[in-house]
């Protein structure tokens, strides 16, 4: 639900270039799926691992990905960014926007991880390239539910999105550390507690 939201709000067009950060993450890898589906011409991943890289070329199809640990390539120009972590990867993305691009803001978890606010350095790139940046909770959304409900079920049921999760067995004792697992991006995809 919170990837469908953030992907109607950003208003994704066919031939964007999108690049989502935590893009093996739950809400970043269907982000992706989506901007695909939306008929976006270059699909990129910021991931954790090399190992994150190869899985979302693979398993979501996505056109590039890379390791963000490497720092950031030279993506060209980017129309949409769909931020789930914000800090240092929103400055990069913020240099690599295209004139009038989009940004959609979901998460902050590099913040959370680092545990203080990150101040962004490259903020003058929003007024430079007349970016439109939106944060957004799903509650304030509750009128694109039905919408959702409509056509999310039907994409994963032809196949073009992909639902991965990861599941952890354990009792209510591995919620916490399941939950910091998941933060310093340990899993890969939707990350399930089973009791």
């Amino acid at each position: 639900m919170v990837a469908y939201i953030g992907c109607q709000l950003v208003g994704i067009k066919p031939g964007d270039t999108f690049v989502v950060s935590s893009g093996a993450g739950a809400v970043g890898n269907i982000a992706g799926q989506l901007a695909l589906v939306r008929g976006a011409s270059r699909v990129i991943a910021s991931v954790g691992s090399p190992e994150k890289v190869e899985f979302v070329k693979r398993t979501f199809g996505f056109h590039e990905a890379f390791d963000y640990h490497q720092g950031w390539p030279d993506l060209g120009g980017v129309d949409v960014y769909y931020d789930n972590v914000g800090g240092w990867q929103l400055d990069a993305a913020l240099d690599a926007m295209n004139v009038h691009g989009r940004i959609i803001i979901c998460g902050a978890t590099d913040e959370l991880c680092a545990g203080e606010t990150y101040k962004t350095r490259n903020s003058e790139r929003i007024l430079e390239k007349r970016l439109t940046v939106r944060g957004f909770t799903t509650l304030d959304h509750l009128d694109i539910f039905p919408a959702f409900e409509k056509e999310f079920p039907e994409l994963v049921a032809s196949g073009q999105v992909v639902l991965h999760e990861t599941i952890i067995e354990g009792g209510v004792e591995q919620i916490v550390p399941a939950v910091q697992a998941q933060l310093t991006g340990a899993y890969f995809g939707k990350v399930l507690l089973r009791f």
